[in-house]
């Protein structure tokens, strides 16, 4: 099933989702902060499909996505 959103508020909420779970998911192990991205990356890029985009841009793209959901909800 691929993931409809209809605005960027849906956008966000996934996004913040995501990365609250990944940092449970992680919570015991130091240094696993690349793992959790790229987790959230693969699992997002799975579901969410820009068209024209390939695969593997859109994984570029969903990443920096989630580098700044990272900074905004666990870094700040």
């Amino acid at each position: 099933m691929k993931v409809s959103i209809d605005n960027l508020s849906d956008l966000w909420d996934i996004l913040k989702n995501v990365v609250e779970l990944a940092e449970g998911l992680w919570a015991g192990f130091d240094g696993a902060g690349a793992d959790k991205r790229a987790w959230a990356v693969d699992l997002l890029n799975e579901k969410i499909n820009i068209p024209l985009v390939p695969e593997a841009l859109e994984g570029e793209i969903i990443g920096l996505f989630i580098d700044l959901a990272v900074s905004v909800f666990i870094n700040s």
